[in-house]
């Protein structure tokens, strides 16, 4: 019985959550908003209730990428021609990226796999966790296989921050996004679902576990 209580007590406070981030939405507030979308999926994330996605909570995010980057940047074209076809790119956009740890372990595996196949690799780190990335040897081994790397000021806002990689994704026009995301991301993710024609999009779920947001973004995971 106490074990029932504190799943229905974190669904509440989930859902208080929730409908704060829809009220700062509909009030035009939409970095409170962003603020509170945030904490949604990191609550459902850290206290898992039984709740794995919520396509609500997604399709508030991308209302709001909509409503803070121009209709001009969300219509995103891809060129086909022949010069285009021999200079392929990817983009991964990562949360964090860390010495330690298998996930970017993971990219820098993956940067050597697909060299063959893309001309071009980046890397975006949207710090949405707030804190900076500093990361030396991680970011020493991808530049030293020519990946650029573009590190989203940990210290900006979100809505500055998913109009950054809107930006980047709308100017460097790859073939492929690769997500190597934390499960509350709300930057990358309201930046990529803000595209009309967004490029083919996978997602690299480290936790399809737990609640994670992103469903709605992918094409592939």
């Amino acid at each position: 019985m106490n074990e029932i209580k504190a799943i229905e007590r974190e669904l509440r406070i989930y859902e208080s959550l929730k409908s704060r981030a829809i009220n700062a939405f509909d009030k035009g507030n939409y970095e409170q908003s962003l603020d509170y979308i945030y904490l949604s999926a990191t609550w459902a994330w850290t206290h898992p209730f039984g709740i794995w996605y919520d396509d609500k909570l997604e399709y508030l995010l991308s209302k709001v990428g909509k409503c803070v980057i121009s209709s001009e940047m969300c219509n995103y074209e891809r060129q086909f021609n022949k010069e285009r076809e021999e200079h392929k790119k990817v983009v991964y956009i990562a949360s964090h990226l860390h010495d330690v740890g298998g996930h970017s372990r993971v990219i820098n595996e993956w940067v050597d796999m697909l060299s063959g196949t893309f001309r071009e690799q980046c890397v975006y780190i949207t710090n949405v966790m707030n804190t900076p990335t500093v990361s030396p040897y991680i970011i020493n081994c991808l530049k030293q296989k020519g990946v650029r790397i573009v590190q989203l000021p940990w210290y900006d806002s979100y809505v500055n921050r998913i109009k950054e990689i809107a930006y980047w994704i709308k100017k460097d026009s790859p073939d492929i996004i690769l997500l190597f995301i934390h499960p509350n991301d709300i930057i990358a993710l309201s930046a990529v679902l803000s595209f009309d024609n967004r490029p083919y999009t996978v997602l690299f779920n480290h936790a399809d576990h737990v609640f994670w947001l992103g469903r709605n973004a992918i094409d592939l995971f």
